[in-house]
């Protein structure tokens, strides 16, 4: 499950990221965002208990300058650890892109939370991430980037792609998911290359709950 952030506009659209996280990040608030948005998601799931027992792991996607503010690990860990929640339910997901250039910093950040039991989850991931890195980073969960997956149902090169990357998350004892899945005919490719999970509208629609 994961933990969609939105914004209403006037007309009662709801706006996707793209449109007002720039002026968030412009203005050097994300950590603030997430640290709200993580605040949030422990308290749907404390009020609705029984999403733990259906769902492998409520994840929340993290923004890359968010994890470059050295206050934003303390503070997420002291929400958590103030949360009655369990924290192995938590998964954060970083970019990664954003792992290959600051392996360091994710590394530093994963360290720090690893301990009260928290997962985590490298998001739009095609393997630009050197092996050894990938070797290296505790992660728990792939999240493979949609041009993977995209045309897998007529694509040979995007199969053995997939299978591929599936292939190698497994032999580092990860587990792998496919995001924007939109076609029911991915959903065969994707149980024969070995993907774990699946996201999309061809799996679920948005839901169970909006806070």
């Amino acid at each position: 499950m994961e933990f969609f952030l939105r914004v209403e506009d006037d007309d009662g659209v709801w706006l996707e990221p793209g449109y007002y996280l720039p002026a968030v990040e412009r203005l050097q608030q994300a950590h603030r965002v997430d640290l709200w948005a993580l605040r949030h998601l422990l308290k749907a799931l404390e009020s609705n208990p029984r999403l733990l027992d259906s769902h492998t792991a409520a994840c929340l996607n993290l923004a890359p300058q968010s994890l470059l503010n050295p206050e934003f690990a303390p503070s997420a860990f002291e929400i958590i650890g103030n949360s009655p929640v369990d924290a192995r339910h938590l998964c954060f997901e970083i970019d990664e892109g954003f792992a290959v250039s600051q392996g360091s910093v994710v590394q530093r950040f994963m360290e720090q939370l690893r301990p009260i039991g928290v997962r985590f989850s490298l998001d739009r991931c095609h393997t630009t991430m050197g092996i050894t890195q990938l070797r290296h980073l505790p992660i728990d969960y792939m999240k493979i980037h949609p041009s993977v997956t995209r045309n897998i149902d007529t694509d040979a090169l995007d199969r053995a792609h997939l299978k591929w990357i599936c292939e190698a998350a497994h032999l580092l004892n990860r587990r792998t998911c496919a995001i924007n899945i939109e076609s029911d005919g991915a959903l065969a490719p994707l149980r024969s290359a070995g993907v774990d999970f699946a996201q999309g509208t061809a799996v679920n629609k948005i839901g169970p709950l909006m806070t």
